[in-house]
């Protein structure tokens, strides 16, 4: 992160550390206010007016880089910040953006396009995001406030269009009990099933639990590297699978 002539790093120490952009020799370190309580230093912004925000992760607290002294100050501490992460100051210099993992929600700019040449004013931009949620009603909210993003230049207009592709897929008892009884038959042949983390993606299966339906999803062979070029399944895994898949036809009503 670069301002001022100066380029902006977070430590481990919950410590935001300064280096000047010519010659790389540190000239300033800004501590966050001591408390008792843990701190992590998330993540950190340059504002429109040239000043140097910080997230903090483990307590509901922003930072702002003070012009004099050496201790982060305290721009703004709110019980909605119960786990912010990334920060993005909006054009309008009055809004800040973060990002907070503890809802779950997630938005990623993937693909930006435009314009006819490379020295000419585009009169169009297409920007491509995609959002990744834990509800239903976490996702109403976040469509219908992108569907009224409005620009702050009076000469621009934001057109969105789009919405949900496919509905989060929400564990319910339903979905527990299901779980249980895959967990039962891959003990029996001597396997274990475990339930692993949220990992973002989607299925067919985010269709059906969402109906209500118990769901289970993953179930698949075994492997690493998804979505790269080192993608790839482990042989070894097809047959246990499919043994697992046996024992929950004969066993399931």
């Amino acid at each position: 992160m670069v301002a001022g002539g100066r380029v902006y790093a977070m430590d481990a120490e919950a410590r935001v550390n300064a280096f000047d952009l010519g010659s790389g020799a540190p000239n300033g370190r800004y501590e966050v206010p001591r408390d008792g309580a843990p701190h992590v230093v998330g993540d950190l912004t340059i504002a429109g007016d040239g000043r140097v925000y910080a997230s903090d992760s483990r307590a509901p607290v922003l930072y702002r880089v003070p012009l004099q002294g050496d201790t982060l100050e305290r721009f703004l501490e709110s019980p909605l910040l119960l786990s912010a992460q990334g920060l993005a100051p909006a054009p309008d210099r009055r809004t800040l953006y973060v990002a907070d993992y503890a809802r779950g929600i997630t938005t990623n700019v993937g693909l930006v396009s435009g314009g006819t040449g490379v020295n000419v004013i585009p009169e169009h931009c297409r920007i491509n995001a995609d959002m990744r949620i834990l509800d239903l009603p976490s996702a109403r909210e976040l469509e219908a406030r992108f569907h009224a993003l409005k620009a702050p230049d009076p000469d621009v207009e934001i057109k969105v269009t789009g919405g949900m592709l496919r509905p989060p897929f929400e564990r319910g008892p339903h979905i527990d009990v299901l779980f249980d009884k895959a967990a039962a038959v891959a003990a029996a042949l001597g396997l274990t099933l475990e339930s692993g983390p949220r990992t973002g993606g989607g299925s067919d299966g985010n269709f059906t639990a969402v109906m209500g339906l118990p769901t289970l999803d993953g179930l698949g062979v075994d492997g690493d590297g998804a979505h790269t070029h080192q993608e790839h399944l482990l042989v070894s895994s097809v047959e246990p699978g499919t043994r697992l898949f046996q024992g929950l036809f004969e066993t399931l009503k």
